[in-house]
């Protein structure tokens, strides 16, 4: 196997891209899911929420 420095960075900015469409993909689906949903968008309001007060209150003490 012979191995160039260009074939590496094109392999690694391919990957990068397909992750990158990924996590885009990710944040619209997610979106729409709550947009359909607002109990599922509350519920997880509510759910973030409390383990920041729990992760404030246990910093306090």
């Amino acid at each position: 196997l012979n191995f160039d420095i260009g074939n590496v960075f094109c392999i690694i900015v391919r990957s990068e891209l397909k992750l990158k469409n990924l996590v885009q993909y990710f944040f619209v689906l997610r979106k729409s899911i709550f947009l359909h949903f607002p109990s599922i968008w509350n519920k997880f309001i509510e759910i973030v929420s409390g383990r920041f007060e729990l992760y404030i209150e246990s910093s306090i003490d």
